[in-house]
């Protein structure tokens, strides 16, 4: 059981930015599964059931302890036993999102339309996104093809549903032998919030480019939140953080050790 401390950081977390891009998406055909701990105590419960209220698409589901290293199995049971019980010639289209992360608002709305004309078992990477620092508010455009706001859309058959959590690492993905990957260029629809607590993914990212328009989160991903900007803020907040980040993630490789 995670510390009450813990616990408050990532509520906020969850509710300030995650929570907003997707009860505000223009599609509302699909279904956000939640795994939370069954220990959650009762305050943050509560908060939950406020979120359900908010967002009809949001499903908690409470799971022991024990089997939080289950994520994947639990996760493909939970779609399973939501698959229609009729014969039904449909698919299932799963996306991996970390609970302080965000989606465009039409983000759903394109995957669904674009999955349309590709086959089963494709892999789909919008290779353009942004990371929102905290700290500072300031965002960044990046080009990250191999981001872990992957998606794969499978055949309905029971038997055969893996969902994305059930092919391991978005980082290796393509390593997959006959993996079928559909890389969507120049249309940014996720964000990375970057803040004291995730350091490991931090900015490090070629191509990237801030971002000045104030209102980017609030159009894009529904978040009551202006954004910060200025060449100063560039020289003397993200470039000393991204130099700090490279020669990290260099000492790593150069130890032996692999960094997503």
């Amino acid at each position: 059981m995670r510390s009450r401390e813990w616990l408050e950081h990532r509520f906020w977390l969850f509710e300030l930015y995650c929570l907003p891009s997707i009860k505000n998406q223009t599609c509302r055909d699909f279904t956000w599964i939640v795994l939370f701990d069954c220990a959650t105590p009762n305050s943050f419960k509560e908060r939950i059931a406020v979120w359900q209220k908010e967002c009809p698409q949001f499903v908690p589901i409470y799971v022991e302890p024990k089997r939080g290293w289950e994520y994947a199995r639990i996760f493909r049971e939970e779609v399973i036993c939501r698959l229609p019980t009729q014969e039904f010639r449909g698919r299932v289209l799963t996306t991996y999102l970390d609970n302080d992360d965000m989606l465009s608002i039409c983000f759903v709305d394109d995957l669904q339309h674009r999955v349309q004309s590709l086959s089963d078992g494709t892999f789909l990477y919008y290779t353009e996104g942004y990371q929102l620092f905290t700290d500072h508010k300031y965002l960044m455009k990046i080009y990250y093809p191999r981001n872990h706001f992957v998606s794969v859309v499978e055949s309905e058959d029971p038997t055969r549903v893996k969902t994305i959590y059930g092919y391991g690492s978005h980082y290796y993905i393509d390593k997959i032998k006959g993996a079928k990957i559909e890389y969507v260029k120049d249309l940014p629809m996720w964000c990375q919030v970057i803040h004291e607590k995730n350091m490991g993914n931090d900015a490090y990212f070629l191509r990237a480019k801030m971002i000045y328009q104030k209102s980017l989160l609030i159009t894009i991903f529904g978040l009551q939140e202006e954004v910060k900007y200025s060449v100063g803020m560039y020289l003397f907040r993200f470039l000393p953080r991204y130099v700090k980040t490279f020669v990290r993630r260099c000492m790593i490789k150069l130890r032996g050790y692999r960094f997503e």
